[in-house]
């Protein structure tokens, strides 16, 4: 074996770096996390802001993150919402390839204590072996109420048509008016999580067609 032949080897051998780009909006506030990544914040007033009357839902970004290796990982978003609850809208690619969207099935959710109002991200789940549903999480769904409200229209014509709010409150997924406290400093989290399977060192995912 000569060293080009060698070295073409030892190239396919060698785990590839993946870009992964999230776009998404929050109510009220957020953050995202990624396995081994760096946390990046919304564009507004930090998580657990007190008395925050305001936020940044319906202002869009896309956030990137460099995965190293060939995965698996996990997307961890936390939202902040004050005396309601925290609706998501999203959607995630993996090299160009739209991996997945909010609304899709693909998504867990976990709401967060309606006693402690504080923030309690669940340790250990960025890790893909950690187990979501011993832990309270369930499929995120959405409420087929809220499709055409102008709130989530309007998103919707930001991110894409396929995109759906998800969240949960009270237990169940829906855009009913819920306040848990007559104050709107009340804060309602919800934990919002998506495994990325590992991609074989391919640099491209097969798109999902939603």
């Amino acid at each position: 074996m000569n060293f080009f032949t060698l070295a073409a080897s030892l190239i396919g051998l060698v785990a590839a770096d993946h870009l992964l780009e999230i776009t998404l909006t929050v109510d009220n506030a957020y953050f995202v996390e990624v396995t081994g990544q760096a946390t990046q914040f919304g564009p507004g007033i930090p998580v657990g802001t007190p008395n925050a009357q305001t936020g940044e839902w319906g202002t869009v970004q896309t956030k990137t993150f460099t995965l190293l290796g060939d995965g698996p990982w996990v997307v961890g978003v936390v939202g902040d919402d004050w005396g309601v609850t925290s609706a998501f809208m999203g959607v995630v690619k993996l090299n160009g390839g739209l991996l997945a969207v909010t609304g899709d099935g693909s998504w867990d959710v976990k709401e967060g204590s309606s006693v402690a109002n504080e923030l309690e991200v669940p340790a250990g789940w960025l890790d893909p072996d950690y187990d979501a549903n011993a832990n309270g999480f369930v499929t995120a769904g959405y409420d087929s109420v809220c499709l055409n409200q102008g709130a989530y229209t309007s998103v919707k014509a930001q991110i894409g048509n396929n995109v759906k709010p998800i969240w949960r409150k009270g237990g169940v997924n829906t855009c009913a008016s819920y306040q848990p406290n007559a104050l709107q400093n009340y804060h309602y989290y919800n934990y919002f999580r998506l495994v990325i399977p590992a991609v074989n060192g391919q640099c491209n995912v097969d798109v999902v067609d939603i």
